[in-house]
This record gives C-alpha cells, structure tokens and sequence, in this order.
C-alpha cells in the first residue's frame, strides 16, 4: 500500500470532521460482529477526542497528543472542515531527522 496510515477520517459532505476509523477499531469490530453483517464506516468510527489548527506549534501538538494518549491529531479549520492528520510516528520521526540535521550543521560549524 502506498498509504500506512493508521487512521482514516470520516467526514460529512461540507467535509467536516465527524468520526475517525482505525485499524485498531476495524480489527475489534470484526471479531464482535458477525462478518455477514453490512458494516458502515459509521459502525467502525470513534468519536474525535481531540483536533488542532494549522498554525500550532511542534510542541503543542505533542502535548495534545500525550495528554489524550492518542497516536493521531486531526487538522481542522475554524469550520471543523478537516485539513489533514498529524501522527505521532511521523512527527517524532520528523522530530528526529530535524534534530539530527541541526546537530550536523553544528559539527561543521565546530570544525570551522
């Protein structure tokens, strides 16, 4: 697959924000339902535990995310129209590389 998400938004027609699917939540649902039922993604979403705005910051994000102990944030406008996912995997993997860059340039500039 091309996407390795874990999550999957589930949005209205104005593409508001209105539940989030899982991988996590696809697999329980599977094993107390009877495969046979027609199955909604509605019957698979949770409730959004919390979003953010584009213009936050790394570290407020961070907070977010461990305060609610979850591993995505969604990015909504200020008409709860969805932007997009932070996840927590790819911005501490993000996190990393950065602070790996900065530490190179640092060196080269020690050496200077």
């Amino acid at each position: 697959s091309d996407n390795d998400s874990l999550c999957y938004p589930v949005t209205n027609k104005e593409k508001k924000l209105r539940g989030i699917i899982t991988v996590e939540g696809i697999r329980q649902t599977f094993m107390e339902m009877d495969t046979g039922d027609l199955i909604l993604a509605h019957d698979l979403m949770e409730p959004v535990i919390a979003t953010t705005s584009s213009d936050i910051t790394v570290s407020e994000v961070k907070e977010i995310i461990a305060r609610h102990d979850i591993e995505y944030l969604p990015v909504v406008n200020t008409e709860d129209v969805l932007e997009g996912f932070i996840e927590r995997k790819k911005m501490n993997k993000f996190v990393a590389t950065k602070i790996i860059e900065l530490q190179k340039k640092v060196d080269l500039l020690d050496k200077a």
